[in-house]
């Protein structure tokens, strides 16, 4: 028997697969997103979904900081061309940090349905809404 994790923690967030086709991560107060600490959840991410396709919901909290270089970085470039990410919700309780978010999406556009907000019920009621919706369709 195989037994796979459902959780998983790196310096700058905690990971949890909620469902199998839904991984939730939740960073850490006061964190500082590098290029180094984003691999480390991109890695995280991918061990514990796998080959499945599935959704992700994230919550980032109001005190998140970020390097320069973070933003010049196309964190999902290894993952897109694969289509295993189907929907993405992002909870940002830091304005600067939404904006920056929704420039960060013009630069390196996603193939995933995204929803970014301030919101954390509105992006769970959407997620719940791409979920069922994928399922009927397949897409």
């Amino acid at each position: 028997m195989t037994i796979v994790p459902n959780e998983a923690d790196t310096r700058i967030a905690t990971l949890t697969c909620a469902r199998p086709d839904l991984l939730e991560i939740r960073y850490k107060a006061g964190v500082l997103f590098t290029p180094e600490s984003v691999a480390e959840v991109q890695t995280a991410r991918r061990h514990l979904m796998g080959a499945r396709s599935y959704a992700t919901f994230t919550v980032i909290p109001a005190d998140a900081d970020f390097s320069l270089e973070t933003m010049r970085e196309d964190h999902g470039d290894g993952d897109r061309g694969q289509g295993r990410i189907l929907a993405s919700a992002i909870v940002i309780h830091s304005s600067m940090i939404e904006r920056l978010t929704h420039v960060y999406f013009k630069y390196f556009p996603q193939l995933q349905r995204v929803l970014v907000t301030d919101d954390e019920v509105e992006a769970r009621a959407w997620m719940t809404a791409q979920l069922e919706e994928i399922s009927r369709t397949g897409s």
